[in-house]
């Protein structure tokens, strides 16, 4: 239904509905279901993204997901309509119970190597690279930047184990 709303339609949508959207999440105190994805390329680069709404921060590409859902299956799904690579050889490295603007957020971050070239969907992103590991930007949202390593370094361990 949304690719039917044009795209600045859509991300006027997204920038003034978030803060409202989150308002009445923590109002209702719901519990938030979602998946980080940790998408690598062959040369070890990180994707990540900028949002339209919400915080200026580079991201790792995310997504909500409904209960029950499998996060593989949402992490491919998620990567791909935000900024149309795939992943594969996925696999979920950790569980987490984090803050997001109040409520409680539930994680599950995903690792994978993606295939394609990221175009941003200039609905939720407004922007998409690939870093090195070495050269991250300014601005990495410090959730990405404290557990980046450690996941990384359990999908690498899951891996090598298949």
């Amino acid at each position: 239904m949304f690719l039917l709303i044009p795209r600045f339609l859509h991300r006027m949508i997204m920038r003034f509905g978030h803060p409202v959207r989150m308002a009445l999440l923590r109002r209702f105190n719901v519990t938030v279901y979602g998946c980080r994805i940790i998408a690598l390329d062959g040369e070890g680069r990180v994707l990540l993204l900028r949002q339209t709404y919400g915080r200026d921060w580079w991201l790792a590409p995310s997504g909500g997901m409904k209960r029950g859902e499998d996060a593989i299956f949402t992490a491919k799904r998620e990567l791909t309509e935000e900024t149309g690579c795939t992943l594969r050889e996925a696999y979920e490295v950790e569980a987490l119970v984090e803050d997001y603007y109040g409520l409680i957020n539930e994680v599950r971050v995903v690792v994978g190597l993606a295939a394609g070239n990221p175009q941003a969907d200039r609905r939720e992103v407004r922007e998409v690279r690939w870093f090195g590991r070495d050269a991250l930007p300014e601005g990495l949202a410090p959730k990405v930047k404290a557990g980046l390593d450690r996941w990384i370094a359990t999908w690498e361990r899951y891996r090598n184990d298949n």
